[in-house]
């Protein structure tokens, strides 16, 4: 099923190939500003190698870092009952929750034990990529609708009387994939794994993205939270710029803090992400 989807994404994005010579040709300089996290449990880096091979400038604002929590003792006996059950399913709802999961685990023997042997969901395709650069190997469910709530949905489905769902997640996340699966029957736990606190930019950085006022840029949004914390670092200025979500929920956030949505992707991930924003050239 995932290989089929990953198909089908390279031909679409065989329609837009020629876009970056149209780009050259015409001269035209697209800046996209990219607000994910910064640190080693980011994936600014990743969508901007993307973005960047399709022809577009892109400067890396991260409003957000991502913090790890430590295991608490209530969440250490939460792990220990998963540790002797024999039917275990792992959800993962970004890369950020599987990469810093993946960090923690390589220094507790029980936590990679139970992670090689446990069935791994993961909400779309950036997780899915990160859970085969963490642990070499694909999950074994992905939705078909990457957002909270399709995913639990989706999910209920497949999984099995008697099977427990282990989530570790973001504190700050929408409590959405736990109730919902539960109200299903599957029997799932969640807790917080990390932090996404707000940061400011660096001054080169703040700088660069002020030079770009008057170049039209495109500014991505990840995610809610994301949406929330550039409101109060880069504040008015987002006016001026072309906002392109990668879903509703965070489109959601968007027209919350008074902001319009220039472009929503329509599979949410950075293919989508990537998709829109050629899109939009397709279209200028």
């Amino acid at each position: 099923m995932l290989k089929k989807r990953r198909i089908d994404r390279c031909q679409r994005l065989k329609k837009w190939q020629n876009l970056p010579l149209m780009l050259m040709i015409e001269k035209i300089t697209r800046h996209v500003v990219i607000t994910r996290p910064s640190g080693p449990y980011a994936g600014g880096d990743k969508l901007a190698g993307k973005l960047r091979q399709a022809g577009f400038s892109t400067l890396e604002l991260p409003v957000l870092a991502c913090r790890v929590i430590p295991l608490s003792d209530e969440t250490k006996k939460l792990l220990q009952e998963f540790y002797p059950v024999e039917k275990v399913w792992i959800a993962f709802l970004s890369p950020s929750a599987l990469w810093v999961w993946s960090t923690v685990a390589a220094s507790d023997a029980a936590l990679m034990a139970l992670t090689k042997r446990a069935l791994i969901a993961v909400q779309g395709s950036g997780t899915a990529a990160a859970c085969e650069e963490c642990f070499g190997r694909r999950p074994d469910f992905i939705p078909s609708v990457f957002v909270a709530e399709e995913f639990a949905k989706e999910f209920a489905l497949v999984s099995k009387p008697g099977q427990r769902v282990l989530v570790p997640q973001s504190a700050e996340g929408r409590d959405v994939f736990v109730p919902t699966v539960r109200r299903h029957g599957v029997i799932a736990d969640g807790f917080g794994l990390y932090r996404l606190e707000p940061c400011e930019p660096s001054p080169e950085s703040l700088l660069k993205f002020n030079n770009l006022q008057n170049e039209e840029p495109f500014v991505v949004f990840m995610s809610p939270s994301a949406v929330r914390a550039a409101v109060g670092v880069i504040g008015p200025v987002l006016f001026k710029m072309r906002i392109v979500s990668v879903g509703p929920i965070t489109s959601h956030a968007v027209r919350e803090a008074g902001l319009t949505v220039w472009r929503e992707a329509q599979e949410h991930s950075e293919e989508g992400v990537l998709q829109a924003l050629l899109s939009d050239i397709a279209g200028h």
